[in-house]
């Protein structure tokens, strides 16, 4: 049976958040120090408001790195950045209230803030904003917008949306069916290394 996953099940997040913070400490010699001193900047830019450090700072506590892990607090950073419209920091808060990372679960505000970014070209929060309009949790369900936004995080190379696309040409969820169409994002995806598109190109 073709592997087409027409639920289109949740995708896990994958920004990386850990990497990301090590990379920008960088040196394949970084010590407690280094670390201490980046954690200790990113509190000094913070203060005056600056967007980046407020979201870095936000990521070391939501990963533990240089400071005890804190969730809640890492959203209420994540917050501010995204307020002063830091793309990945609204990603971020939308995860948080997707999945109740130091906040209360609320798909809607999740959905608000994925939207905020998605319109600004975030590929990620336009992938996520896709799979909410897709599974109706809590806002109304609507096909249409969803294949518009996973097409739009397609563009960015996101072998998942090129996936769901493919599925979507294929079962006409959203748009006409267009078997041409399935087989091409099938074949981006499958080229990415998506397994399931692999499958579904090897059938076709």
């Amino acid at each position: 049976m073709t592997c087409q996953r027409k639920d289109w099940k949740s995708h896990k997040e994958s920004c990386k958040d850990a990497e990301e913070f090590r990379e920008s400490v960088s040196g394949a010699r970084t010590t407690v120090e280094d670390v201490d001193y980046k954690i200790m900047e990113y509190r000094r830019r913070a203060e005056l408001g600056d967007r980046n450090s407020l979201f870095n700072l936000g990521v070391a506590y939501n990963t533990g790195m240089g400071v005890a892990k804190d969730l809640v607090e890492a959203t209420k950073l994540f917050k501010k950045s995204a307020d002063l419209g830091y793309l990945e920091a609204q990603f971020n808060l939308g995860v948080a209230y997707a999945n109740g990372h130091g906040v209360e679960v609320d798909k809607a505000e999740a959905v608000k803030w994925y939207r905020k970014a998605a319109e600004a070209g975030h590929a990620k929060s336009q992938h996520n904003l896709g799979q909410a309009l897709h599974l109706d949790e809590g806002f109304k369900k609507d096909e249409n917008e969803s294949f518009k936004w996973y097409s739009e995080a397609s563009k960015s190379g996101n072998k998942e949306s090129l996936f769901i696309v493919g599925v979507a040409y294929s079962l006409g969820v959203g748009v006409s069916i267009d078997k041409v169409k399935a087989f091409t994002y099938y074949k981006k995806a499958a080229e990415l290394g998506h397994a399931n598109a692999q499958y579904n190109l090897a059938l076709a």
